[in-house]
């Protein structure tokens, strides 16, 4: 309410909701209209057969011949009406594939990769257990550097660059803001690179820590540096690992929604189990 964006939001939905429903009527109309003609196409096959083999040919149409011709007809009429929905699955399977083949021809996120090389600095996220300094922030940035992924980045690790010679090359790079990257990462422009630069910060453990700033300052590119989804151009970011384990443990709410395609309950247990009192609890400290 805060914002009113409730009518921006009903409107665009509801532009969206017309578009389904008129995809899907012609989706279903083209299934009826595949069906009757695939259907309906036997019988007028089987008429314009016998009336060929009785008052072309000249031959007597028997039971036998006529319940065999018309069993054969019903087998191959059977095949097409199955055909359009084959063709339907067939695409379905090819856009499913092309998605997933999006998918895995993204950048390696370093976090993840790090977890194969010795050289741990390359991830950017780094337990404080492995080789922490007394100064290092358990939760932080420590002369730290990032940028966001390019399109055409080279998912090999590669040894993070000078101070002078980021600063150099980044200038002749194309431009990516931190609104178009967190919505489309892929948006370029003319320009320098957009990074976060030497970042020295210590957050307090056990308590409130509040980033302030105007829009398209750094801030939501800030926690995306602690969680490893940047590039690290140099320094070292740190994030405390929760009973040994290999990735940090951490819970984060982006700007931008991500939803589950299930109930809004299933959204907000998020797999746990359903305590109806930690619920009403949860609804109603969110005001939903």
């Amino acid at each position: 309410t805060d914002f009113a964006w409730e009518t921006q939001f009903t409107e665009k939905i509801t532009l969206l909701r017309k578009h389904e429903l008129f995809n899907l009527l012609r989706l279903w109309g083209c299934y009826i209209g595949f069906g009757t003609v695939s259907y309906s196409a036997g019988l007028v096959v089987a008429f314009v057969t016998f009336a060929f083999y009785t008052y072309v040919f000249g031959h007597s149409l028997d039971a036998s011949t006529a319940f065999t011709a018309l069993k054969l007809v019903y087998a191959v009429m059977e095949v097409f009406a199955m055909l359009p929905y084959e063709v339907s699955s067939a695409l379905q399977a090819k856009v499913s594939i092309d998605r997933i083949a999006k998918f895995l021809e993204e950048t390696e996120l370093e976090r993840f990769r790090a977890q194969h090389v010795p050289d741990s600095s390359l991830s950017g996220v780094e337990a404080p257990e492995a080789g922490k300094k007394a100064k290092d922030p358990v939760i932080g940035f420590t002369d730290a550097s990032f940028c966001y992924f390019s399109s055409n980045e080279s998912s090999q690790a590669v040894p993070p660059p000078s101070r002078t010679e980021a600063s150099s090359d980044g200038a002749a790079r194309d431009a990516v803001d931190e609104e178009s990257a967190l919505l489309a990462p892929d948006a370029a422009a003319a320009g320098p690179r957009f990074r976060l630069s030497n970042l020295n910060l210590d957050f307090k453990l056990g308590g409130l820590n509040v980033v302030c700033g105007p829009t398209g300052s750094g801030k939501s590119s800030l926690c995306l540096a602690l969680l490893g989804e940047m590039k690290t151009i140099e320094g070292k970011a740190f994030l405390g690992r929760v009973n040994g384990g290999e990735l940090p443990t951490v819970a984060y709410v982006a700007q931008t929604a991500w939803l589950l395609n299930a109930t809004i309950r299933d959204n907000i247990i998020l797999g746990s189990e359903y305590d109806p009192v930690r619920y009403s609890q949860v609804v109603e400290a969110c005001a939903l």
